[in-house]
């Protein structure tokens, strides 16, 4: 009986964060099934190929945050935490600024020139680095405070808005 009780409680502790996890993951793959059901295979290949680059920023902020957990776990500050948003907006902007203005240079070289046309929505998806970038810091202040609830509303809410904005625009642009 108690260790059941053990594990229903973890269960139960965890659930948010899992089904926020699966909220996230969606958030960054809802455009792309909009853009497959709307649009060819050579399309969706050109659109999600700058998500590779995406993902590559994603590995910075999730290994922040995975050193950074048992830091803010054990000495927590409002300061830390401006200081960690500024360190990752630090990298982020400038990134995000030069991919932008260089983005037929990045495809090419990462890709290839038959992946040129991946280099306009290189321009847009890249924005999402320093977005990222600020939110890790922010949802890991929330986990040392256990408030994993309020990170799920927030993904759920993002998902929801990723949703609708990709049924009105994906389909016409």
């Amino acid at each position: 009986g108690l260790l059941f009780s053990d594990w229903k409680y973890a269960l139960a502790a965890a659930l948010p964060l899992g089904i926020g996890a699966l909220a996230a993951t969606l958030y960054f793959r809802v455009d792309t099934l909009f853009l497959s059901a709307t649009r060819d295979e050579r399309a969706v290949a050109f659109y999600s190929a700058p998500y590779q680059i995406v993902e590559a920023f994603w590995l910075i902020s999730t290994s922040w945050d995975a050193v950074m957990l048992p830091v803010f776990a054990r000495h927590f500050s409002p300061r830390f935490l401006e200081r960690s948003i500024a360190l990752l907006l630090s990298i982020g902007l400038p990134a995000s600024l030069v991919i932008t203005f260089r983005a037929d240079d990045v495809v090419i070289f990462l890709f290839g020139p038959d992946y040129l046309p991946s280099a306009l929505p290189l321009r847009l998806v890249i924005w999402v680095v320093p977005i990222l970038f600020s939110y890790v810091p922010l949802v890991t202040a929330l986990f040392v405070h256990d408030r994993q609830r309020d990170v799920l509303y927030v993904l759920l809410a993002n998902l929801a808005l990723a949703l609708l904005l990709d049924a009105l625009l994906i389909p016409p642009y």
